[in-house]
């Protein structure tokens, strides 16, 4: 009885976290990844350009 409860357990814990780690590795790749690699060059790099080449070139001109 013992050892059939273990494997029963043993099972759903393995199907479990077979099913879980998926979905978690893939929101922790999609949330850690993305947003703070594509938050730091657009907002760092993209902005002081268009703010720099727009007030040089209008003061200029």
């Amino acid at each position: 009885m013992v050892n059939k409860k273990m494997i029963k357990r043993t099972i759903k814990e393995v199907i479990e976290e077979q099913s879980t780690p998926s979905p978690t590795e893939k929101k922790k790749t999609k949330i850690v990844g993305p947003s703070p690699t594509s938050k730091r060059p657009t907002v760092a790099v993209t902005p002081p350009r268009t703010t720099k080449g727009k007030k040089a070139k209008t003061p200029n001109k």
